[in-house]
């Protein structure tokens, strides 16, 4: 879902997020390995960095994808604000012709 001024996820990031399973939702499907996630925070990085898609859109998806997995009870305490503040920043950042953070873009959480 592309927010407004935004282009829409790139195709091979698309392809990404389908092999892993986030696109559709089905993320639990399969094991997903160090290598699955490394390959997936490149092409988040990269995203993000080039234009391809937005570091909301990311957050916008990576909360869908918390959300439908509620029923886990992996998350104790979720916090969608700070993603899009953190995402507004690093759009922020990157429109204004800014060099971004290593990690901008990027969603992290900690499932302990």
């Amino acid at each position: 879902m592309a927010t407004a001024g935004a282009p829409a996820l790139g195709a091979d990031t698309r392809a990404v997020l389908d092999r892993h399973g986030y696109a559709s939702g089905n993320h639990r499907a399969r094991r997903i390995t160090a290598s699955d996630i490394a390959d997936l925070a490149r092409t988040v990085r990269d995203g993000v960095r080039d234009g391809s898609f937005s570091a909301r859109e990311v957050a916008e998806a990576f909360t869908r994808a918390v959300s439908a997995a509620k029923e886990l009870n992996a998350f104790l305490v979720e916090t969608p604000e700070h993603a899009l503040a953190a995402a507004a920043a690093a759009d922020t950042a990157r429109a204004s012709g800014e060099t971004l953070k290593p990690l901008a873009g990027l969603i992290f959480a900690d499932a302990g």
